[in-house]
């Protein structure tokens, strides 16, 4: 985002509600950028001061004052004839540029520019707050990917993660998203999930990145700690611009995405423990998601990492069908692969490395209930394809055929050089039982 993009919408738009949030994001930033829209701020107050355009006696004292203006000069003294021309030329660009902005905002609410229409996200369908205007321009192929979809890769990655500077990473980056969604919904004034996406804030933050840096070792912990403060201060900054944009009403339900980068802050200055984690409020996959990163930076072993995946790919399966016969079938089809990786290196891979240190078999019941609980989870997506709408069919398509493999290797158990186990395991096992299980041993049934 440069200068160049910026102020063809200062120009064009009159509200800070009309600006998507990355030009918003540029102007929190950008001093020139910042005292442009303050001086075309008080233009448009001092046109609008005139009277509307409209308003025929207005236009006719504008026009009487700069014939006044000019008939009066003096050629005779210097300072005049500079201090004429200063007013002349002002009040001549006051009114071009109050006319090409108002000229300038009707062609951006009739026609916005595809490249920089303003990103509207497809997670669901909010209803608009009372003291908010409503987008101007509707969802279209420049739109961001559901946030379901944004969070999905660094979340799953969480539970395959074993250090905590990693681990910190990975929740910053979901942290980022959710924030970045609620100030992107806060200013095209849809709150309905306003106060979620702030719980699910609070929790990657002031308890998982707390966590996370309290435990750290201090060589890690002294290396990360200031970028990462600094991260947050920037942060806070940008919640509060946002928040004085906001109408009052609105504005609350996103001020907590500011007080939990405060409080986060100042633990990880003073090198506190985290808060309590509390119980999510409610249990859409969004926030089901969040919740899972959170418990994945707290997994300190393969076993619990593979339980996590395996709950990740519950709700990322449950989210893919609902994308679909939400009509987002391009987003659903991108949840395939992040279900292919979870299931390959999530699941299996971490249980092969219970199985490979668990010499008595301990663990062997976890194991196989994990991987029966994986497999099922990834048997959402053809359950459902069975009975969906025509519609909905290409997407769940998609993630089924992007997924095959992840999905193979969870169920198989990946023994062997070739990963996929003894034939009798398989899911195109065709024989009528496995070997020894007809009384005798292997190798013998067919000497009968």
């Amino acid at each position: 985002m440069t200068c160049n993009d910026v102020e063809p919408w200062l120009l064009a738009t009159r509200s800070d509600t009309d600006l998507p949030v990355d030009f918003l994001q540029h102007l929190s930033r950008c001093e020139a950028c910042s005292r442009l829209r303050e001086r075309l701020g008080a233009i448009d107050g001092g046109v609008r001061a005139l009277g509307e355009m409209n308003d025929r006696p207005a236009l006719e004292r504008l026009e009487a004052t700069l014939n006044g203006v000019e008939q009066h000069r003096d050629p005779q003294s210097r300072s005049t004839h500079r201090w004429t021309y200063r007013v002349v030329g002002g009040i001549a660009c006051v009114a071009f540029v109050a006319l090409g902005w108002g000229l300038g905002y009707q062609t951006a609410k009739s026609n916005p520019p595809k490249a920089e229409s303003v990103p509207v996200p497809n997670e669901a369908n909010h209803t608009a707050g009372p003291d908010m205007q409503k987008p101007i321009a509707p969802p279209d192929s420049s739109a961001p990917a559901s946030l379901i979809v944004r969070l999905a890769s660094p979340a799953g990655k969480l539970a395959q993660e074993t250090t905590a500077v990693g681990r910190a990473s990975g929740l910053r980056t979901v942290a980022d998203e959710v924030r970045t969604e609620a100030l992107r919904e806060a200013a095209a004034g849809r709150t309905a999930e306003l106060s979620h996406l702030a719980e699910a804030h609070d929790r990657l933050i002031r308890y998982g990145l707390v966590a996370q840096t309290h435990g750290m070792p201090e060589p890690d912990r002294a290396r990360i700690v200031l970028p990462l403060l600094a991260d947050l201060a920037r942060a806070e900054k940008e919640v509060a611009l946002a928040v004085d944009r906001c109408p009052p009403a609105v504005g609350e339900l996103i001020s907590p995405l500011g007080k939990s980068l405060r409080d986060a802050g100042d633990a990880i200055r003073t090198n506190r423990p985290p808060s309590p984690l509390e119980p999510f409020t409610t249990g859409s996959p969004v926030y089901s998601l969040t919740a899972l990163a959170v418990r994945a930076s707290d997994a300190n072993s393969p076993l619990r990492q593979a339980d996590i995946s395996a709950d990740m790919t519950a709700t990322l399966a449950r989210g893919t069908v609902l994308l679909s016969l939400d009509g987002r079938g391009e987003d659903a089809a991108k949840l395939g692969p992040v279900l292919d990786n979870l299931l390959h290196h999530g699941v299996a891979d971490n249980l092969d490395r219970v199985m490979a240190t668990d010499r008595e078999g301990k663990h062997s019941v976890e194991v196989s209930e994990i991987r029966t609980r994986a497999s099922n989870a990834a048997g959402v997506l053809d359950r459902n394809l069975s009975k969906a709408p025509p519609a909905a069919r290409p997407g769940l398509e998609k993630a089924i055929e992007a997924s095959k493999h992840g999905r193979e290797r969870a169920a198989e158990g990946g023994k062997g050089k070739s990963g996929k186990g003894p034939p009798w395991t398989r899911p195109d096992w065709t024989g009528k039982e496995p070997p020894g299980k007809s009384g005798l041993p292997p190798g013998f049934q067919k000497k009968q």
